[in-house]
Order: C-alpha cells, then sequence, then structure tokens
C-alpha cells in the first residue's frame, strides 16, 4: 500500500504529465495521501476492516477517477488513465485479500477459543 502511494505521488513526473493535466495530479495526490497515512497507520495499530475499507474506497475512486475528472472541462492525460487504474486495481485486490485474511483470521481465533473453553 506504502509503494502504491509512492506511486501516486510520483507519477506526474514520471509518466511526464501535461501542465494542463494538473486536475488529475492534484485527485493522485489526495488519495495518496489518504493511502500513504492510512497504511502508516496499519504499522502502528493492529490493522482492522476499516483501514481496508477506506483502500478499497480510494482503489475504487482511482479506477473511476480519470473518467469522472475527464466529464468535467479538464484534460485527463492517457498516461494517467493508467497509472490510475492500475493503482486502483492494486489497492482494490489488497484491500480484499486484506479484508479475506482478516475475516479468516478471526474466525480461526473464534473456533480456537471455543476449543479451548476460554471467553
Amino acid at each position: 500500500m506504502l509503494l502504491s502511494a509512492v506511486v501516486l505521488f510520483v507519477a506526474p513526473w514520471i509518466a511526464g504529465y501535461p501542465d494542463t493535466a494538473k486536475d488529475a495530479h492534484r485527485n493522485e495526490l489526495g488519495v495518496g495521501m489518504v493511502v500513504f497515512f492510512t497504511a502508516l497507520a496499519r504499522f502502528f495499530r493492529y490493522p482492522g476492516k476499516w483501514s481496508d475499507l477506506v483502500v478499497l474506497v480510494a482503489g475504487a475512486w482511482m479506477i473511476a477517477s480519470p473518467w469522472a475528472i475527464g466529464r468535467q472541462s479538464t484534460e485527463v492525460f492517457d498516461g494517467a488513465q493508467v497509472i490510475d487504474v492500475a493503482v486502483g486495481i492494486v489497492l482494490m485486490v489488497l484491500a480484499i485479500v486484506s479484508l479475506l485474511l482478516l475475516g479468516l483470521t478471526r474466525g480461526y481465533d473464534e473456533k480456537r477459543k471455543a476449543e479451548e473453553g476460554g471467553p
């Protein structure tokens, strides 16, 4: 997740966005900051479903954003569409896998506690 956030931060310089694609750049910076701070929070606190849901929504927005921003009177650079969709897919896959693993580990913990007769 941290790597995806870094990609969103540096995407305009890597892909060479034109100056007229400022809205796409601002969108990537905003979503990149949300993902970056959410991923950092996961290091310091136990990862839960809320952080996964935030990343899932951020990934869905990154997939939809090139077309949502493109409907305004702004230019969306083709390179931005590829980067945004790719990062969005990665974020959604990571969030879904994390949610599935969280559900499996919680189910396993509950089963183990029931077998041990603990609370």
